[in-house]
């Protein structure tokens, strides 16, 4: 007999035969409409499994049941779609066998609800208030000038831009001055605008007038000198390509 405790857990976590239940079922079975005992019942069956799917005598005399209750116990779980009957044959005769297949649909079903939920919980946290707040702005202003409320699509291109490319919602701001001044409502030419801001590595919009006023003076050596007003639109008209 074991009778030193560090003994017996080892014994049983390591040398007992187990039986491997996926967590999914234990945190879950209530969503998969089952009872404690229909819970119990299925584990059973799982570790049945392991040697193989048996009969309704089999499974009653290895689980020590009687057979009427094996038999209720499966058609509840049949009825809920959890378990498939297929017939198998065995030393010539067609004999019917359990399996959980069912089971294991409704487990995919529910680690990919998990996943969902899981990954939408984790791009909230990457978008911190102060990040939110920003699209906010950037959303309402360009709505505002576009005189229209934004598509999906359109909303999107303004997170890629904020999050993923990283620009200050001040730059997008600059952008959006650039783009309405010219004449033009959408978001593709915001876009080409903050690009090349991007490939010139300008991250503020200090840098932006400072690379506006030296692309515009270097202009005004290749053609002749015009003066225009300040804050024109035809300011810039020549620096960024419709």
């Amino acid at each position: 007999m074991i009778e030193n405790k560090w003994e017996k857990r080892c014994f049983f976590s390591v040398h007992a035969e187990s039986t491997h239940v996926p967590n999914l079922i234990l945190k879950n079975y209530r969503d998969l409409d089952l009872t404690e005992k229909e819970l119990v019942f299925i584990i059973q069956l799982i570790m049945i499994g392991n040697y193989g799917t048996l009969s309704v005598k089999e499974i009653a005399r290895t689980l020590n049941m009687e057979e009427a209750v094996v038999k209720q116990n499966l058609a509840s779980l049949m009825e809920k779609s959890l378990i498939v009957v297929e017939n198998v044959q065995i030393s010539g005769q067609m004999v019917p066998r359990y399996f959980l297949d069912g089971l294991y649909d409704r487990m995919v079903d529910i680690w990919a609800l998990e996943m969902a939920k899981k990954n939408q919980t984790q791009d909230q946290d990457l978008r911190s208030p102060d990040q939110a707040q920003k699209f906010k702005v950037v959303l309402s202003s360009i709505e505002k000038e576009f005189g229209r409320p934004l598509t999906p699509i359109e909303n999107d291109k303004i997170m890629e831009w904020l999050e993923q490319l990283g620009f200050d919602a001040d730059l997008v701001l600059e952008a959006l001055k650039r783009t309405v001044l010219r004449g033009v409502y959408n978001l593709n030419y915001i876009d080409r605008i903050l690009l090349e801001w991007k490939k010139s590595n300008i991250r503020t919009v200090h840098e932006v007038i400072a690379f506006e006023n030296h692309k515009m003076n270097k202009n005004k050596k290749a053609v002749k000198k015009t003066i225009y007003p300040k804050k024109s639109m035809k300011n810039f008209d020549d620096l960024y390509e419709l």
